[in-house]
């Protein structure tokens, strides 16, 4: 077992043995090589076939996918309308999103729901407080 230093130099690579008098191949290409290094032109090859695996064209049709939905999503997005009004009943400020073309609220915060909740809790609240200059009776 040889433990030298691990930086020393490779030797360099055994040159290849010229075979002497080596004669052109009759299909040979023309080049500027010597005689022993000729070119020959290939003549009956299958066309090369380039096979993808699964995973690759899956990320290739996500990616497809992607772009689809970018580019439908840019065409929604001339067609909503964006709006900020006060809720009455909620006294609550709402931003909403409307689809121009349908009508339909696409995103609405704060969501319907917690807007009808708030109002229906500020209205048991009001009824649940006296009234300012009630006069309580303590016995």
């Amino acid at each position: 077992m040889d433990i030298g230093p691990l930086n020393r130099p490779t030797p360099p690579a055994a040159p290849t043995p010229a075979t002497a008098g080596a004669q052109p191949v009759r299909t040979s290409v023309a080049t500027d090589l010597p005689a022993e290094q000729a070119v020959t032109a290939v003549t009956d090859t299958a066309p090369a076939r380039v096979e993808i695996s699964r995973s690759a064209q899956t990320m290739q049709r996500l990616a497809q996918e992607q772009a689809n939905l970018q580019q439908k999503l840019q065409r929604d997005e001339a067609t909503l309308k964006r709006e900020t009004a006060m809720d009455e009943a909620s006294r609550e400020l709402v931003y909403r999103v409307t689809d121009e073309r349908t009508g339909k609220v696409v995103q609405q915060i704060p969501d319907e729901a917690l807007l009808r909740l708030r109002a229906y809790v500020d209205e048991q609240t009001r009824r649940s407080e006296p009234e300012a200059g009630a006069v309580e009776k303590m016995a």
